[in-house]
């Protein structure tokens, strides 16, 4: 019988420590390919993620309605009658025969209305210090910017155009498949999609309930320095702004009104007419 001798032991030996040694490094590279496939996958989810949220807003720019107009609330608004009531309601010399398809929205009242005013650019844009990509560090670039008009009264009227402005970095649309776009964040209008500024909307509320005006004389005085906007439009925006802000207020105070015990009210009588055989 032959005994192994001491050498060759040793020789086994180191040659399965070589083999452990190859079976774990190839362990770990196998590892980092995984990782690196469950970050490429990640990153592909995102993109399809981000393509889908494009796709959504492309088909909602195209085929949702933009018009500023709310449906009508019979009775839900008891606060703003006047405005309900142009809404629902024009008057007989005005009314016309409905047709039996739905007319579509008129284009270019607005840049008809906005035409003539002198404008206010108002950019809004990053800071400094926010314009570095958060993917390589590298300085981002300006791409653009978002877009919208407002009509603002002050002694006349003008066009303030608040600009969005877009960042992207120039280092990741080279190398990187998903290119990170930063948008500097301005004020949000209080109507969506309308021309209609906080300061315009402020006007229209103190004439109609401060100074006890009719949306027919507002529509007037407009006109008269030259702005064409309707009293069923401005009624459509007093609507919307009772429904999304006021109708909070609206009932809080009513609530309170009916804890009260007694609701008072002055019907003291006056004498209007004094004439023979009538008591007013």
């Amino acid at each position: 019988m032959i005994k192994p001798s001491a050498l060759n032991l040793e020789n086994v030996d180191q040659n399965v420590k070589n083999y452990i040694e190859y079976m774990e490094t190839r362990l770990s590279e196998k590892e980092c390919m995984l990782l690196e496939l469950q970050t490429k996958l990640q990153q592909r989810d995102d993109k399809i993620v981000w393509l889908l949220e494009q796709l959504k807003l492309k088909n909602r720019k195209i085929f949702s309605s933009s018009s500023e107009k709310t449906a009508s609330v019979c009775g839900e608004l008891p606060f703003f009658n006047e405005p309900e009531a142009i809404h629902d309601e024009l008057d007989e010399t005005e009314k016309q025969p409905e047709p039996s398809y739905r007319n579509k929205k008129q284009k270019g009242h607005k840049e008809k209305i906005l035409k003539d005013l002198p404008v206010e650019i108002e950019d809004v844009k990053l800071p400094e210090s926010g314009q570095t990509c958060t993917c390589c560090g590298n300085p981002m670039h300006e791409m653009g910017f978002d877009e919208r008009e407002e009509l603002v009264p002050v002694t006349g009227y003008k066009v303030r155009v608040i600009r969005e402005y877009k960042y992207s970095c120039r280092h990741c649309e080279q190398t990187a498949e998903n290119v990170r776009i930063i948008k500097a964040k301005g004020p949000k209008p209080v109507i969506e999609k309308s021309y209609a500024s906080a300061e315009l909307l402020s006007h229209i509320i103190g004439q109609k309930y401060f100074n006890a005006s009719s949306l027919y004389r507002i529509e007037r005085s407009l006109s008269l320095d030259g702005i064409d906007v309707s009293r069923q439009t401005m009624s459509n925006w007093l609507i919307y702004l009772y429904k999304k802000y006021f109708c909070r207020y609206y009932d809080y105070l009513h609530k309170e009104l009916l804890k009260q015990d007694i609701i008072q009210a002055d019907e003291t009588t006056v004498q209007v007419l004094r004439e023979e055989g009538r008591d007013a």
